[in-house]
């Protein structure tokens, strides 16, 4: 008896954390990724269409819904940068200076 509610137990704590919910963020902001799950819940994504090893973002309107590390640019929120060498530059990401509220790492515009 003992034991069966010593289960029931660690299966109740457990519960919680099978679904994260929406909102729930797993990965920075232009972070790798390979499918959304990987940047979090919705509205985190995954682009990587067009986004060499893919970039977590997540929808926005203004830079107020982004996390802390980050702007809204495009519709989507951007990993702030300083310059080409805070962005993930190997794989082809630049930091624009121009566009939104302050300088955004992103693929170059085409």
């Amino acid at each position: 008896m003992v034991a069966r509610a010593f289960f029931l137990l660690m299966l109740f704590l457990a519960a919680p954390g099978c679904d994260d919910g929406p909102n729930f963020q797993r990965l920075p902001v232009g972070t790798r990724c390979a499918n959304d799950d990987d940047c979090g819940t919705t509205p985190y994504v995954c682009q990587s269409v067009n986004y060499p090893g893919g970039y977590c973002a997540r929808a926005c309107t203004t830079d107020g819904e982004c996390p802390l590390d980050s702007i809204c640019a495009g519709l989507l929120c951007r990993r702030k940068c300083v310059d080409d060498t805070t962005c993930r530059q190997t794989e082809g990401y630049v930091c624009h200076p121009t566009g939104a509220s302050a300088p955004y790492c992103d693929i170059p515009t085409r």
